[in-house]
């Protein structure tokens, strides 16, 4: 049986975001249709050290999050959190229809920051030289290093309990750490928990803080991001023939899915309905695609004949589109083998908001949210000129498609070939 077969499906029916490019639908919707960036010159920490000097951040995280510290590190993924469970909340008041009990919450996250300088020092205390230092003045020195307060911020389960302390959550609650593709699987894995009847409604979707100074090292030594050979708004390139790496960036979206019936009850009209979804993996290598396009190939197969939705009939493609030169290839000739001559429009918002790691994959069903609400399709900004080596004959959004999308698909692929690809269905159509 195809999920968008049941009678009864199960759909986002509400919304809460912290994000580069805005806050609300309308907000991101205004910055997407005037092909407006997200990306600027980081101002969190200094940069005159590193190659790569810009990212996509949130203004609030701007104003919030700073290095060197002169008091406890705020932690970027709880402050994103709390202030997206907020509006989320403010959006659908989940506790007015369900108990605690029937509700979870399923995340997709990154391992939290954690405070360099803390462990500098808690690394000199361990390792101090003296022949008094024995075991038990060892122990001593851990314990007075390591407070209980930068315990917690290095936890997942810290954002876990940001979400409970504004709903109680009494049903599944788990944390996805699949990085790039992290929040389509938590997605996907919230609809299981609620088909399968261990919740009856779940909070879900992707939070990540990464832009900091040990991040944007640890990224640029991998030389996985992309070169200051543009300015910011312009250095992030899905597609594009010069694209030399992905962008960073970070925020917080959160959606509430419950079953279409009990949303329309309540005279509410859900934001998508998730027709199908597939996920695999490829395992061939920890960084780079299947050389193949296995994994891709694979997800979106089951993800389409999960949904039971005729190729012809999905109008637009969020791509994954990292603007690097290996997923860019790939995903382009894994999207030809499957749709062939059919010419769904390809979109890649990255291009304006960067790489939201594990909340990449929500930001990008948000932005597909918007092109449904909308009837529109935002240019891929920065693609200049099409990388030749690219199939032939793909529909790439180089500019502005205004048009009604009935269904779309959004792929999501992650580190060691892990992906995910999700069918949304338009619910005004």
């Amino acid at each position: 049986m195809t999920v968008d077969s049941l009678s009864d499906p199960i759909c986002i029916s509400a919304y809460g975001a912290v994000t580069p490019i805005g806050n609300s639908l309308e907000e991101i919707k205004d910055n997407l249709i005037n092909n407006r960036s997200g990306i600027k010159l980081i101002d969190k920490f200094d940069t005159n050290l590193m190659k790569n000097n810009f990212a996509g951040v949130p203004d609030v995280g701007e104003h919030n999050i700073k290095w060197p510290l002169d008091k406890p590190l705020k932690n970027g993924e709880v402050l994103y959190t709390r202030l997206a469970i907020e509006r989320l909340l403010a959006n659908g008041q989940l506790h007015e229809y369900y108990q605690s009990d029937d509700i979870g919450c399923i995340l997709g996250l990154d391992r939290p920051s954690f405070n360099v300088d803390s462990y500098i020092n808690y690394c000199k205390a361990v390792t101090k030289k003296g022949s008094e230092r024995n075991f038990d003045t060892k122990i001593a020195s851990m314990v007075e290093s390591l407070k209980l307060n930068e315990f917690e911020n290095v936890e997942t389960t810290s954002i876990l309990k940001e979400v409970n302390d504004h709903i109680k959550i009494g049903s599944t609650c788990l944390c996805h750490l699949g990085l790039c593709a992290a929040s389509a699987y938590s997605l996907i894995m919230a609809a299981r928990d609620i088909y399968s009847g261990k919740s009856k409604a779940v909070i879900t979707g992707g939070v990540s803080a990464r832009v900091s100074p040990y991040n944007v090292s640890r990224l640029e030594s991998m030389g996985v991001t992309a070169g200051p050979n543009f300015p910011p708004e312009q250095v992030c390139r899905p597609f594009d023939k010069q694209r030399s790496g992905f962008v960073l960036a970070e925020g917080a979206i959160l959606f509430s899915v419950e079953r279409l019936s009990a949303v329309r009850e309540r005279g509410v009209e859900p934001l998508a309905i998730i027709s199908g979804y597939g996920a695999s993996m490829g395992s061939e290598h920890i960084v780079a695609p299947h050389s193949e396009e296995v994994e891709m190939l694979l997800c979106m197969n089951k993800a389409i004949k999960n949904s039971g939705v005729p190729l012809e009939d999905i109008d637009l493609i969020n791509a994954h589109a990292t603007s690097t030169q290996q997923n860019d290839y790939h995903e382009s000739k894994a999207i030809k083998e499957i749709f062939g001559d059919l010419q769904p429009i390809i979109s890649a918002t990255k291009s304006q908001h960067g790489h939201l790691i594990a909340a990449a994959a929500a930001m990008e069903m948000l932005c597909v949210i918007i092109s449904m609400r909308y009837d529109f399709v935002p240019k891929i900004i920065n693609l200049d000129e099409i990388d030749f080596n690219f199939p032939s004959g793909l529909n790439f959004a180089a500019e502005n498609v205004h048009k009604k999308i009935k269904y779309a698909l959004k792929n999501s692929f992650g580190m060691g070939s892990l992906a995910a690809s999700v069918i949304m269905k338009n619910p005004r159509i």
